[in-house]
């Protein structure tokens, strides 16, 4: 229940006031002549899709997307069924290189994979910067008190955790606010603190 209702705030904030054209400039050797879209998901609930663009890798590897949103949004990049996700700020301007892998000689597949890419220029306070440094702080967390899960020692890590995300990023967006602030939820509807008070801090409203 955490898990969607953190998806289903990321999809409100991203739906209100003007859009604007966020482009997605790529190179993507070994994949010449295939089709690579971008899209989103509608809402959180159906996993129904809109596509927000669609075009072909020209001959030298090259392609560009444009996706229109008001606010920072989460998108997916494909290529035929293997795809990657991406976040995405009104306004900007990415370029990414797709990294060539097994799919390359997969013409058409049914089977499902992911999308390597990196990115070729990014600034620190891009979206996709602030989330990376958290994922890999959240990883690194369980890396280092592994030993403390099923204890309660592991409870006030993650009060510290909680609290050290919550002001080093305080002037950042609501889209990443929202993002540390249920997945710190969801760490603690895992290790063991009361369901009560976690539904009335993150459910209850």
């Amino acid at each position: 229940m955490i898990r969607f209702k953190v998806f289903f705030f990321l999809f409100i904030t991203s739906s209100f006031c003007c859009a604007q054209e966020t482009v997605l400039l790529g190179y993507a050797k070994g994949f010449e002549g295939k089709d690579i879209r971008l899209f989103s998901h509608v809402d959180p609930l159906s996993q129904n899709i809109v596509v927000g663009d669609l075009t072909s890798i020209d001959s030298t590897g090259y392609f560009k997307l444009a996706f229109k949103k008001n606010e920072i949004a989460e998108a997916w990049i494909a290529i035929n069924r293997y795809s990657a996700p991406v976040y995405l700020e009104p306004g900007k301007t990415y370029n990414i290189e797709i990294i060539p892998g097994d799919q390359t000689i997969m013409v058409n597949t049914w089977q499902h994979g992911e999308l390597q890419y990196v990115f070729r220029d990014l600034d620190s306070n891009d979206i996709n910067v602030l989330i990376a440094n958290f994922d890999a702080a959240y990883f690194d967390f369980f890396t280092q008190n592994g030993t403390l899960i099923g204890s309660r020692l592991i409870r006030d890590k993650i009060l510290e955790f909680e609290k050290k995300w919550r002001d080093v990023h305080l002037s950042a967006s609501d889209f990443f606010k929202i993002y540390v602030k249920y997945t710190v939820a969801q760490m603690k509807l895992s290790n063991g603190f009361a369901k009560k008070s976690l539904f009335d801090m993150y459910l209850k409203d």
